[in-house]
Formats: structure tokens, sequence, C-alpha cells
């Protein structure tokens, strides 16, 4: 009826005559297509109302109409209507200002109506002419803002950033051409004088290309700029070849090397690989990378969204009822990739049902996957969490241009993403204190980790926090190899500032390994018990009160990163295993801090010794629910959707909670490491070498060619003076290994001078005590 209604009164105001009188004795035919009571409508409507703006009425008919139909929110209908009647009024208050500006009745009511009359003479009494436009202006762009949520901050901010961009290349293209008019005059003025032949002639000077741009030291230097047509031609006869003249440009350097070639085949010697700088001092004027090497993320139509997130509550609450479940929508949770409605179940319905009918749901609501969380700790209600229609991408640049990343008072902060409200999430690797990445081939993990290592690089400088990354891949870190000078940890003898072999792998933790001995054995030096408190101490100056005669320094972080674990254990299980369990219980208090990832999520990969002491997982999408339970001891994870969608499980937490990780590109990634590593290098942050720590603890001297003593040495030292006892079956009992390690260990020993030598059957002599190993650091 509304429908029908709003055409019958769109038809009156089209046709509407202005010689058309609402009076039936008139003498003339009404021209009004709906007759005498149409003209009576339109005649009404438009010089009672607000004029020919009018005619937006019989369309909200309609549109009301048609949502009493589709069921829409009457929030939300109301919401439109109101703009649509006060854009209508807006333009027929602008229609009458004009004739009541100029006091004239020069248009007719048609055009504007009582009402636009009305507010325009009010206007004009009380503001004037320029107050009541500026008015008018104001009120309908804070409509027009308010209907579209336009950010006026934004607008600026851009339209100041194009101004400034737009000046810069000005000012480059005016400097290059003054520059290029520059070498053009001088260019005539020796022309000039070989033409009159007071001067010798030389050849053009070194100058610019035909886009006025200096040539370097690479290029060639005696091709001369083309002449102007003004100009009379040179004869070649009358160049005679000199050294160029220089023009307040760098000299070429001269010397017994450069003698024999030509200015034209002389180029720079440049390594292909810049090597790592020496350098002793710290530089003291390092910059973090600037939020201008990342990418500004695209604007979002929040209303068009909003309408659909109403639309797909509604839908949900109808698919339920089908399978017999009654719930109502009470909440809804938008994010970037899927949205969690709260769905408050009717008495007596059971949990339970809405797991069985999970796969339906997904089916009807013609989603990818469907999530259930039930029961929402302290609410009652049911989350479920459906994928969006139109998915949104977090930029890198939406998580660290942010007041929580900014002012956080985290120790070492990564950016994990935002959960699924849209909210930042922000975790200490300090309070983790080590991470288990796991997932799915192609489901986020590499741009995970590049984005936690941009967060690093964004937070640390290299004299507070160092890397050490390992790629066996060789693909996904080695562009970090441009930080060979500033944050990343590298050991000169293996040749490589990322380390991507097994046997380099296993030097580098071993190497890590003595460098947490080191640190713990200073941290007891002072009586500090956490790097932190140590760092801080000393930065106030109480330790170096305290202990004057000491030398002591700031200790940065070291965060080792791991890319693919998998690849690593199937050649050299027990080598890596071992380092990696041993550093993830111990060189939390040192400030080591392990992220290990693997696209492998097996038992034979990730073990129980490494679970045990990785807390903190981040799962992305598997393949299985298995997979999903030996990273997480949680089922869930096959149920993501993908593209940087996680499950996150902190050592705080008894359930992971859904994040959605930050999307960082190639080039912007290579525009922070660029922009490090053009800074002035920082000293090289060198691990202990592994004979001389054998030797300054006294247990053997220089090793033999390139082989190393077993991980185990140690331990198996300690446990035979404890026991002393010298017996291969010992080791293997307490150590968990097998017959021949452990008797290679035994062997070792007796080469290092603490058992004695075989006795038939009898355990070996043990030839140290506690007390000399106490003496030795070992205990």
């Amino acid at each position: 009826m509304l429908i029908v209604l709003g055409i019958l009164v769109l038809l009156s105001l089209v046709s509407y005559h202005a010689e058309d009188w609402p009076n039936s004795s008139v003498r003339f035919p009404v021209k009004n297509w709906m007759g005498l009571a149409g003209a009576w409508l339109a005649f009404y409507l438009y010089n009672y109302t607000i004029g020919y703006p009018m005619i937006v009425l019989p369309f909200l008919m309609m549109y009301w109409g048609w949502s009493l139909i589709k069921k829409n929110p009457l929030l939300l209908v109301l919401r439109r209507s109101g703009y649509v009647l006060f854009f209508a009024l807006v333009f027929s208050v602008a229609f009458a200002l004009p004739g009541t500006i100029q006091h004239s009745g020069r248009l007719s009511h048609e055009f504007n109506g009582l009402v636009g009359l009305f507010f325009a003479q009010v206007l004009h009494q009380y503001l004037g002419s320029i107050g009541s436009v500026i008015i008018l202006f104001t009120v309908l762009l804070g409509a027009f803002l308010s209907l579209t949520e336009v950010s006026v901050a934004d607008l600026l901010l851009r339209f100041g950033d194009e101004v400034r961009e737009m000046w810069g290349r000005w000012m480059d293209a005016l400097a290059t051409f003054r520059h290029r008019q520059k070498l053009r005059k001088s260019l005539r003025e020796k022309q000039k004088e070989r033409a009159v032949g007071g001067a010798k002639p030389v050849p053009p000077p070194r100058a610019a290309n035909d886009f006025g741009i200096e040539p370097g030291l690479g290029q060639e230097v005696d091709q001369p700029v083309p002449e102007p047509e003004t100009e009379p031609p040179v004869e070649e006869e009358e160049i005679q070849p000199e050294p160029p003249i220089d023009l307040a440009e760098e000299p070429v350097p001269s010397g017994p090397e450069s003698a024999g070639k030509t200015e034209e085949t002389r180029e720079p010697e440049r390594p292909s690989t810049p090597a790592r700088a020496e350098v002793t001092e710290e530089p003291p004027d390092y910059q973090l990378p600037p939020l201008e090497l990342l990418n500004f993320p695209p604007p979002v139509n929040r209303e068009h969204r909003r309408a659909m997130l109403m639309r797909e509550a509604r839908s949900l609450e109808e698919k339920l009822a089908i399978y017999g479940i009654r719930a109502k929508v009470v909440n809804i949770h938008p994010g970037p990739l899927i949205t969690q409605f709260e769905v408050e179940p009717a008495a007596g319905v059971k949990i339970s049902k809405f797991f069985s009918i999970v796969d339906d749901l997904a089916m009807v609501m013609r989603a990818k996957q469907i999530r259930i969380l039930a029961p929402i700790p302290g609410k009652s209600v049911v989350g479920i969490e459906i994928p969006n229609r139109e998915p949104e991408i977090i930029y890198f640049r939406q998580v660290v241009d942010t007041e929580k990343f900014r002012s956080t008072d985290y120790r070492v902060p990564i950016a994990l993403g935002v959960d699924t409200t849209g909210r930042v999430h922000i975790a200490d690797l300090t309070r983790m204190p080590h991470v288990l990445v796991g997932g799915a081939t192609n489901m986020g993990k590499s741009v995970c980790l590049n984005a936690i290592i941009a967060s690093l690089l964004y937070r640390f400088s290299p004299s507070d926090l160092r890397l050490i990354l390992i790629d066996p891949k060789k693909l996904e870190f080695t562009v970090y190899s441009d930080l060979r000078n500033h944050h990343l940890i590298t050991l000169p003898e293996l040749n490589e500032e990322v380390v991507t072999t097994p046997e380099n792998a296993i030097q580098i933790l071993n190497r890590l390994i003595l460098e947490m001995e080191r640190r713990f054995n200073e941290l007891a030096k002072v009586g500090v018990r956490t790097l932190e408190e140590y760092n801080d101490r000393l930065a106030k100056g109480e330790l170096q009160e305290r202990y004057p005669d000491r030398h002591l320094e700031k200790i940065p972080y070291i965060v080792l990163i791991i890319d693919e674990l998998a690849d690593l254990i199937l050649v050299s299980k027990n080598e890596i295993e071992e380092p990696i369990s041993r550093l993830a219980h111990k060189a939390r208090a040192v400030g080591i801090h392990l992220i290990v990832a693997t696209q492998r999520p097996s038992t034979d990969v990730i073990t129980g010794a490494i679970k045990a002491n990785f807390p903190s997982r981040i799962a992305f999408k598997t393949s299985s629910k298995v997979d999903s339970r030996v990273i997480l001891d949680f089922p869930g994870a096959d149920r993501l959707l993908g593209r940087g969608d996680m499950l996150f499980l902190a050592p705080t937490l008894s359930h992971p909670i859904r994040l959605h990780g930050p999307w960082i590109t190639t080039d912007e990634i290579s525009a922070v490491i660029n922009y490090v590593s053009r800074q002035p290098a920082f000293p090289p942050y060198k691990l202990p070498e592994i004979a001389a720590e054998t030797a300054a603890l006294g247990v053997g001297g220089a090793v033999n060619g390139a082989q190393m003593r077993d991980p185990l040495f140690n331990e198996a030292l300690k446990l035979v003076v404890r026991h002393q006892q010298g017996s291969i079956s010992l080791l293997q009992r307490r150590l968990r290994v097998g017959y021949a390690r452990a008797a290679r260990l035994i062997d070792e020993l007796e080469q290092a001078g603490f058992v004695g030598a075989y006795d038939g059957s009898k355990a070996r002599e043990v030839l140290v005590t506690e007390e000399d190993l106490e003496e030795m650091g070992l205990l």
C-alpha cells in the first residue's frame, strides 16, 4: 500500500501545473495526471511545505514499503529517512535565500515553499547574507560528513601530503633546470673563448645529460652537452683533449692502477655484497625507521558494512530457527576478516545443539568456515564467528601507527595484529618468553615473522636488541642480510649472514648457549637475577657505583628466529633439538628469546621437549584437528580462514584468542631495511668462541680439527663427578642417550683428564671432585 501510494504521489508531483487550481468549480480542465486530487495534493505540497525538494517524499514512501517487506531494522530506516528530509529542507532554504537577500519575490513558492521561505527569512534577519550562506554550507557539510563518516582530519592530512609532495617535485625540477642553465652558460663562455682564440681550447665540462642529471663516477664524463642552436658550431680540429673542467665536482682519484685506464672505462671498485664494517664505538645518532615507509590502508564504507551486518544477524536468527534453535542476536563484534555474533539462546536450548549444526549452519549461511565459542566467559551467550563477505586487509601501519604500540610499557613488544573486534593486540616477548608458530603452507607464517621483525626494528636500536636468523629454505630471510652492520648477529667463519645450513645452525646454537652461560656469570657477579634488572640498575648508575673496578656494559636482548624447524630436525634432530630445548629452558632470564616456526606441525618435529619450553603458541590454519592439537593442545586451527587468520595462546590464557595478522609487503620490508642499513654501522656483537670457552672452564684444550665436543659433555661431567662413577650405563640411563654416544662421552672425559683409563668391566675412576668443578665454574 505504501509503494502504490508513493507511485500515485509521484505522478501527482511530476505532472504539477501552475494553472491547476484545487477547486472543483474551476472552468478550465485540470492538467494533472491524477485529476483534481492530484492537482490539490501537488499544489499544497509544493507551496505550503518545502517546494520542489518535496519530490523526495514519494520515493521515501516507496522505500518505507520496501523496508516493511524486507523487515529492515526500524532505526536504520528512520535514520536514512531523516537524512533525506534534512537535505531536502536545506535545499529548500537554499532556493529561497537569493530572493530573501534581494528582498524580491523573484522565485515563486513552488521552488522553496513557505517552510523554506520562513527559515531563509530567519537566517537573513539574524545572520545577514554572508552568515546565512556560511551557516547553510556548514550544516550541509556536517550532514554529509555524518552520513558518510568521512574524517575531516584525514582529508586535510592527505591534502597536505599531496601539496608537500607537489612542492617537493616542483623544487627538484627548478633546481635541475637552474643547474642545467648554469652548465650551459659555462659551456657557451668556453666556446666563445675558443672561437675568438683568446684562450686555450678545452673540451666541454662534465655536464648534465638530457635530463639535467650529473654523471656519476661510473659514467662517461667526456661526452659533450648538445649545443644550443643559437651558438655557432665549433670545428672538430680546434678541440684538443684535456682534463675536464672542475665544476665543484669530486675529483676522480688517480693512481698507478688507474693510469692505464681512460676516463670512459674507469669505474669505481664496489664489492657485490657490502662487507661488515670494522667499528668499535656505537654511533650516538641512530634513528628509528619512520612510518612514511609503510603503506596507507584504503578507506572503508562503514555505512554499507553496518547494513550488511544487520542483514546477516537477521539471517542468522532465521537459519537457527530452521534447525530448531530459538535464539536472538544481542550483540555484534565486527572484525576485519570475521564477525562475532553474540547469540542468546532461549530457555531450554542446550549448547551442544550449536556444535552439532556447525557444518549445516556454514552451508546455509554460505560461509567458508564457522567457529562456535560456547559459552563466552562471563556472559550467558554463545559466540558464532562468521567470515565477512568482503574481508579487509590489516596493514602493518594500522598496528604500529597506534598509541597502544607507541606508548606501551612492554619490554620487548611485538605486533601480532588485531583481534576479532578490530582492536590492536600487542604482546610482550619477555613475558611469553618463547613462541612456537605452526600452520599449513601459505597461511601466513612467513608474513607473521616478517611483521614481528619489522615491529622490533621500529622499536629498538642495535644497542638494545640483536637478531639471529636461521632460514633453511634460503628464501624468506635473505633480504635481512643488509642488517649485518646493525641488528644481525653473524659468525665470520660461517660466510653467511642469515644461517641456511644445518651445520651452521648447530654451530651458532652452541655458541649462543655459551653466550647464555656467559650472561648468567655476568649477572651472578653483580648480584642481579634478570637482564631487565641489570640494565635498569646500570642505567641508574647503581652497579657502577657498587663495582667501580669493573667495566660494565649494557647487554642487549637477543631474539633467535627459525623459519622452518622441520628442515633442521629431519637432518640433525638431536644436535638441533637439544640446544633449542636448553636455550628455551634457561635463556629467558638473560634476555635471549626464541621464535620457532614450522609448516609441519607433527610430533616428530614439535616434540614434547620443545612444547614444554614454549608456553606461547601461534597457530595458523592447519589441515586437520590433529595438527591443531599438536600446536595448541586445542582444536580449532583447522577452522581458520588463512591469510593471516591465527589463534594465539599466551601463558596467562586458558584458551586461545583469535587474531588477524598484519600484512607487510616486500617493498615495505626492503624500505625499512634500506633505511636502517644506510645509517652508521654498529660494532659487531661477538658470540663466545667454543675453544676459548672450554679452555677457560678447564674442560680440555683446543678442539682437534673441525670437530667439537658433545653438547652433553658438561652434563656428563657433572653426573660422573656427583656419582663418582664413570659408567657408560649411568650416562645412558640419566642422559637418555644411546650406547654409542655414552661411550663417546666417556672417551672425551678420559681425553680431558676427568676419568681414568678403561679397566675391564669395572667403572672408570673419577679423578676430580665437586669442589674442582666449583672452581672451574661448572657448578
